[in-house]
C-alpha cells in the first residue's frame, strides 16, 4: 500500500471504472513514473505475453463477460457528444490483443454516429500503441480529418 497516497481516484463513475478495468487494468495495481514509462512497460509485457496463454474456455468466458458488461452496464462512451434524433449508439468491438478488421472499421467509421466514432477513437487508443499499428493509425487519422478533428488528427499523425 502506498502510505503517502493510500487512495487514488481512478474513475469518475462505475461505467468508467469498468471500461478502464476491462481495457487497461494494469493502471489500477501499478505505478508508473511517466506515460513513456507506462507505454514502455506495456510493450515489454505484450512481448512476454507469449509465455502465458489463456485456455480456450477462459478466453470464451472473458469474451462473454466483456460482452455482458458492454451490453448491460456500459454505454461505450465516456465522451460528450449527443446522439442526433433517431440515431442509436453503435459499438465497434475493440479488444486489446486482436487487430481490428480494417475494412470493417472503415465501413463503421463511414456510417456510425459521431458519438460512437468518438468512443471508438478512445477505445482504440486505450488498447493499442498507435505508432506500432500504422495502418490502424492512418485509418483513424483519416476518419478524424473527415470529421473535422484536424487538431486531434495532427497530434496523432506527428509520429507517422
Amino acid at each position: 500500500m502506498d502510505f503517502e497516497r493510500p487512495t487514488r481516484i481512478v474513475a469518475n463513475n462505475l461505467r468508467e471504472f469498468l471500461r478502464v478495468n476491462m481495457t487497461d487494468s494494469e493502471l489500477f495495481y501499478n505505478q508508473f513514473e511517466s506515460e513513456v514509462d507506462y507505454f514502455s512497460i506495456k510493450k515489454r509485457w505484450s512481448e512476454e505475453e507469449g509465455t502465458f496463454q489463456l485456455s480456450e474456455n477462459d478466453k470464451l468466458v472473458q469474451e462473454n463477460v466483456t460482452k455482458l458488461l458492454i451490453e448491460n452496464l456500459e454505454d461505450g462512451l465516456g465522451v460528450i457528444a449527443p446522439l442526433l434524433k433517431g440515431e442509436k449508439q453503435t459499438l465497434f468491438q475493440i479488444q486489446k490483443h486482436i487487430e481490428p478488421n480494417l475494412e470493417l472499421l472503415k465501413n463503421y467509421l463511414y456510417s456510425a454516429p459521431v458519438a460512437s466514432k468518438l468512443a471508438l477513437f478512445r477505445d482504440i487508443q486505450l488498447n493499442f500503441v498507435m505508432q506500432e499499428h500504422l495502418e490502424l493509425l492512418e485509418t483513424v487519422v483519416e476518419a478524424m480529418n473527415n470529421m473535422g478533428l484536424t487538431d486531434e488528427a495532427n497530434r496523432l499523425s506527428e509520429d507517422i
